[in-house]
């Protein structure tokens, strides 16, 4: 074997070598990448269950609104009966409209009142309920 055969095969060992450096380079790059986004997928999943609890709170606060939508509309209370609160922690506002655009703002206990709106918060939860009487 000559000078220039034993070069050509340690130019091809050479080379072989960085084809499979270059591959375990990519495909730990690409395994790497799949769990870091497969992980970012877990953790906003366990985020939304550990949420539950505030989500709960939000929809039953928004029906709390409806709720007292309704009562302002059907038993108009006297001016100094108070709004209920919500011992929970999460609060509740009642918006009453005149027409289903929700242009029209107006006291729920007024008449004309087509549709009833409430909403409900709790922590970083919200949640809202709708209801539309025909005009």
């Amino acid at each position: 074997m000559n000078h220039k055969t034993r070069i050509m095969k340690h130019n091809i060992g050479y080379r072989n070598s960085q084809v499979m450096l270059l591959t375990v380079l990519v495909l730990g790059g690409t395994i790497l990448g799949a769990t870091t986004i497969g992980g970012l997928l877990v953790l906003f999943q366990l985020r939304q269950t550990a949420d539950l609890a505030n989500s709960t709170k939000a929809a039953f606060a928004a029906d709390t609104g409806i709720e007292w939508g309704l009562y302002e509309f059907f038993k108009n209370p006297s001016p100094g009966f108070l709004k209920p609160t919500i011992s929970n922690g999460a609060t509740y506002t009642t918006s009453c409209y005149k027409d289903t655009a929700m242009t029209q703002r107006v006291d729920c206990n007024a008449s004309g009142v087509v549709v009833i709106v409430g909403k409900g918060e709790s922590g970083n939860a919200k949640r809202a309920f709708k209801i539309s009487f025909p005009p």
